[in-house]
């Protein structure tokens, strides 16, 4: 069990940074934001430099809205990215049965069948972990875990109790 909650974050170019910094740890390897809101992203949100990896961050309220972009946000990935190995959803919805059935039906599309593009799915539950299992990663988003709103443009804490630096070894 985590032993602490973090607080989710309000803004969708916020909750972008959060997922770019968590696959950056995972994978040892720089991503990027691909493009702005507002322009055609082609169904990502932040990348690899090789474009094998896709990320498409969803920073939505409800299961319902997330599921209604999933289909159409892979087959523009899959059209537009021809060296894609891994389409990554990130949410900050918590884990729930109908999230996973509209990822399992992505792996059906016939596209994809053809291409073989493994999915991979990180709701706010595992993200959390990631945050939480990582120094690196737990030290510049410790703001969250205070309620406080994280905002990358703000790095300096207003009035606030910070939680001390940690060092974690081991996952």
């Amino acid at each position: 069990k985590i032993p602490y909650k973090l607080y989710k974050l309000q803004n969708f170019s916020d909750f972008e940074l959060l997922s770019r910094d968590c696959m950056q740890e995972k994978f040892g390897q720089q991503f990027t934001e691909y493009g702005n809101s507002g322009q055609n992203q082609h169904g990502i949100d932040v990348i690899n430099s090789t474009g094998t990896i896709c990320i498409q961050c969803k920073n939505y309220k409800t299961a319902s809205h997330l599921i209604s972009r999933l289909d159409d946000d892979f087959k523009r990935a899959l059209e537009h990215f021809p060296d894609m190995k891994l389409f990554i959803i990130t949410t900050a919805l918590d884990n729930n049965t109908k999230l996973n059935d509209a990822i399992i039906s992505l792996g059906k599309i016939p596209d994809n069948l053809q291409r073989d593009v493994t999915i991979e799915f990180y709701t706010w539950q595992r993200i959390e972990e990631m945050v939480l299992c990582s120094s690196k990663l737990h030290n510049r988003y410790r703001d969250l875990y205070l309620g406080r709103n994280y905002s990358s443009t703000n790095t300096q804490p207003d009035n606030i109790l910070m939680l001390p630096k940690i060092t974690v070894i081991g996952f």
